[in-house]
């Protein structure tokens, strides 16, 4: 995903302005300074980490700048608790907590889009 990204950028006429970071976000985004700020992040690592992140994601964001994050429907699980699978019962859990926290965070505009695997967008007031 992430070379055909970089593929996409180098077309766009925009490369000089993109950046793309492949990192464990939960790893680098604490390192990163708190001057050094972001117009988009996209988040799509271990699901079950990402009430861990949304802080950071939040610091690192300038205003007016969108965290989309992906795949938050799970398989249709965090909709519906007919389609939980046991062994998916954490990291359910804690989607549910994540799509509560940004709907309920003072500092997000959220929106929850059903396309794919469904995709949250935030917009940094």
């Amino acid at each position: 995903m992430v070379r055909i990204a970089r593929e996409n950028i180098k077309t766009s006429g925009y490369a000089e302005k993109i950046s793309v970071i492949e990192a464990d976000a939960k790893d680098y985004l604490s390192y990163i300074d708190d001057d050094e700020v972001f117009d988009m992040i996209f988040l799509d690592g271990p699901k079950a980490h990402y009430i861990y992140m949304l802080d950071e994601c939040v610091r690192l964001l300038k205003k007016g700048g969108v965290l989309i994050s992906d795949n938050v429907l799970y398989k249709g699980m965090t909709a519906d608790d007919n389609h939980v699978v046991r062994r998916k019962i954490t990291i359910v859990k804690r989607l549910r907590k994540y799509i509560d926290m940004l709907m309920e965070h003072k500092e997000l505009e959220t929106s929850l889009l059903p396309l794919g695997d469904g995709v949250t967008i935030s917009v940094k007031k």
